[in-house]
């Protein structure tokens, strides 16, 4: 199955595509609204399932820090009724700040990541929020990378050497190098949501913080070739 034009759950509407905000609405018909949305009929996916491939195609706003969007997958049996989530992406972010080679002071530990905390810096003022964190962080002496979703322009994590404070939180670590903003981010970028249903309906709906800009959201079965 290749994209078609009767496989998009998200696309042109009057023949352009149009942003994508914080008052998107999902659909409730097969024609597209004013937000481009479309339910698409399948009468049900197989048990292999389909994959919703998400392109999100422009850079986000310079001043989008801690604006995050998450998109779900929903079927039924009703235009009108019975939506049901069964897929959702993760949380994608624009501007994220990798901070490499970080050594363990305080290990840290699973909420650091999951609450989230935020990370300070003894330079500067920083309030990045801690994504992620290599496993070998969790021990005093440990070497990883913590993975921070900025705040606003301050947030550059610029100084080597720099004790990093999981706030509220447990970790403790020292800076190996300057942060570096991660060179693949989410937005623009493509993105695979793979999900099976037995209903008749499909849609996507998207929770957007702000305006993320002009976004498809097509149906395939094969995402990707392997070549």
């Amino acid at each position: 199955m290749a994209f078609d034009a009767n496989l998009v759950l998200k696309g042109h509407y009057s023949g352009a595509l149009v942003d994508t905000d914080e008052s998107d609405a999902a659909a409730v018909a097969v024609a597209a609204n004013s937000d481009g949305n479309c339910v698409v009929e399948l009468k049900e996916t197989g048990a292999k399932g389909l994959a919703a491939v998400v392109i999100l195609t422009e850079e986000a706003d310079s001043d989008a820090y801690s604006d995050e969007t998450t998109i779900e997958i929903q079927d039924s049996d009703e235009l009108d009724r019975g939506w049901e989530a069964v897929a959702k992406s993760g949380i994608l972010r624009s501007h994220l700040i990798l901070l490499k080679d970080c050594v363990a002071t305080t290990g840290f530990v699973a909420l650091d990541a999951t609450t989230p905390r935020v990370l300070t810096a003894t330079t500067g003022t920083c309030t990045g929020t801690i994504v992620a964190f290599d496993e070998a962080l969790k021990t005093i002496g440990g070497i990883g990378d913590i993975l921070v979703e900025a705040q606003d322009s301050a947030d550059a994590y610029g100084t080597a050497g720099d004790t990093l404070t999981a706030t509220s939180g447990t970790g403790v670590a020292t800076q190996g190098v300057a942060g570096t903003k991660v060179g693949c981010q989410h937005q623009p970028g493509v993105h695979t949501i793979r999900f099976s249903s037995a209903k008749r309906y499909v849609r996507a709906v998207v929770t957007a913080a702000d305006n993320i800009g002009k976004v498809w959201i097509l149906l395939t079965n094969h995402a990707f070739k392997t070549i």
